[in-house]
């Protein structure tokens, strides 16, 4: 941007904010935004917006969905970080460092949000954070032994399935590959979770059983047979078949498992 432009901190009417042709277009998912937050709004989570003052008006370069909020909730108003001296090409490329793949501002990663959910006291971030200790598992974004960087899948199955299941999985996982790291892999918690949910009160399954023939079938391997499989879109579903396979394997037909999957992906 250049040097000589001047900014200010201002309160604004809501109804004097402008959105120029570089915003993005406003999508159903955005409505439906607005709509959620709307019904829990908390005016300290607003921040401040980024605004242009060009020719008498101002355009919004960062917060349009802000913006959305407040004529939702009829809120009169919101706190503007405003700059004079930009041209609309300088706004339009603010807009982009801002809000871009290779933008300047740089985005939390999902396991820092979580750990900052944990720190709040947040009920699901806090359960998700002990079950993941009591299995010696580390939520955080390295790939590496023990470590859990798939958080969005983790809170996925905690929502899904609930806490439990979420603890069954863990712990299969810690018995099974010991924490390996292609073992925290995404799609394999995820089947790991869906097989657990179909399969648990099933009279011929037994954890133990999985944890020791699974346990000779490098997590590798298994991601590599799922993604070879065609027979299901959905990837933990593939995964779920790879696993069904492996457990039957060897057992006579009366301990066998029944395929219920069958319907997934």
């Amino acid at each position: 941007m250049r040097r000589n432009l001047s900014s200010s901190y201002q309160f604004l009417p809501i109804n004097s904010l402008k959105l120029d042709e570089y915003q993005r277009k406003w999508e159903p998912s955005d409505t439906a935004w607005v709509k959620e937050k709307s019904e829990c709004f908390d005016p300290r989570l607003l921040g401040t917006i980024i605004v242009s003052k060009r020719d008498g008006s101002y355009y919004v370069i960062d917060g349009q969905h802000r913006v959305m909020l407040c004529k939702a909730v009829k809120r009169e108003g919101i706190m503007a970080l405003v700059y004079e001296g930009l041209t609309k090409q300088q706004e339009a490329s603010y807009f982009k460092k801002l809000n871009g793949a290779n933008g300047e501002i740089k985005k939390l990663k999902k396991t820092q949000i979580h750990n900052a959910g944990v720190v709040a006291q947040e009920k699901m971030a806090v359960e998700i954070q002990q079950t993941a200790e009591k299995y010696g598992f580390v939520i955080e974004s390295s790939k590496r032994d023990n470590h859990i960087s798939a958080i969005s899948v983790v809170e996925k199955i905690y929502k899904k399935y609930g806490l439990q299941i979420l603890d069954d999985t863990f712990s299969l996982l810690r018995a099974t590959w010991n924490g390996e790291k292609k073992s925290l892999d995404a799609e394999i918690i995820e089947g790991v979770a869906g097989f657990i949910s179909i399969y648990k009160s099933d009279a011929f399954y037994n954890p133990r059983t999985f944890a020791i023939k699974l346990s000779k079938i490098a997590p590798v391997v298994v991601i590599r047979e799922a993604f070879a499989d065609t027979s299901a879109t959905a990837k933990f579903a593939r995964v779920i078949n790879v696993l069904f396979k492996y457990y039957n394997r060897g057992l006579s037909a009366k301990n066998r498992l029944e395929n219920k999957h069958y319907m997934l992906g």
